[in-house]
């Protein structure tokens, strides 16, 4: 709704009114009908998660083992902008291109705040590739471009959204399509339990090992025998990275 306003796009054929404006289905039902497509053409982004709140004692109480943990930091891989020459042939090759040209990406909590923000251009990029479309299909064609607009920006917007009661992790996320990063190439669907003994589908995205910046050893962690043995792992695999110890205070009673 926002670029929408911005762009003072008609009623009529805005996106953010697709579902009130076809009540053959409810708006749940079509959400449902949007999600399952998306499943069934093997479009569910996956993602893994950063912060950029490295030392922070909720963070090591959620997510590093109590405090006897690790936290690895890597240097950020920036997003790109779609180019403003770049003229796509179908929604789904935008879609894929615009998800390969995302690196990682701040969560969004609450309303943009940056018109600068890749994400944001990247949505506007598509809005206005839309505005285009419509003025070449014929009317009966309409509906389904506007699905799979929606579909679209599902996609590439969705994992980038989270509850604002989270805000205090300041998440960073990187996405990825099973498609993998060129045409040609489809990432192996894996699935792991988790400790909760859910089934979790993955697929395994490599992380160049010089975006690894330094290690740093939990609050409540083995500082000795940790230090002698991540610097085993750097002589193994010849590794440049720091090793730093946390400075958070954490008593354990």
């Amino acid at each position: 709704k926002e670029i929408e306003n911005d762009k003072d796009v008609k009623n009529e054929i805005r996106l953010s009114s697709f579902y009130s404006r076809h009540p053959e289905k409810s708006e749940d039902e079509w959400l449902s009908v949007l999600r399952n497509d998306i499943f069934h053409r093997d479009e569910s982004p996956y993602v893994i998660s950063f912060s950029r709140n490295g030392d922070s004692l909720p963070m090591w109480l959620n997510y590093g083992d109590n405090g006897k943990g690790i936290c690895l930091a890597f240097a950020e891989y920036r997003s790109k902008v779609i180019g403003n020459n770049y003229n796509p042939r179908s929604v789904d090759d935008m879609v894929f291109d615009i998800y390969d040209s995302l690196g990682t990406h701040d969560v969004r909590y609450n309303e943009f705040d940056n018109n600068a923000n890749p994400l944001r251009k990247n949505l506007e990029f598509m809005y206005d590739y839309y505005l285009m479309k419509i003025n070449t299909i014929p009317l009966n064609e309409l509906q389904e471009l506007q699905f799979a607009m929606l579909r679209g920006l599902t996609i590439v917007h969705a994992p980038y959204i989270k509850t604002i009661y989270y805000s205090g992790e300041k998440e960073v996320r990187l996405a990825k399509s099973i498609k993998g990063d060129n045409k040609e190439k489809t990432y192996e669907l894996k699935f792991r339990c988790n400790t909760k003994g859910n089934i979790i589908p993955y697929i395994d995205v490599e992380i160049p090992q010089k975006q690894l910046d330094y290690v740093m050893i939990g609050p409540l962690a083995d500082k000795e025998l940790s230090i002698k043995v991540i610097d085993m792992i750097k002589r193994k695999y010849k590794c440049k990275f720091d090793i730093r110890e946390s400075e958070v205070q954490y008593r354990d009673y």
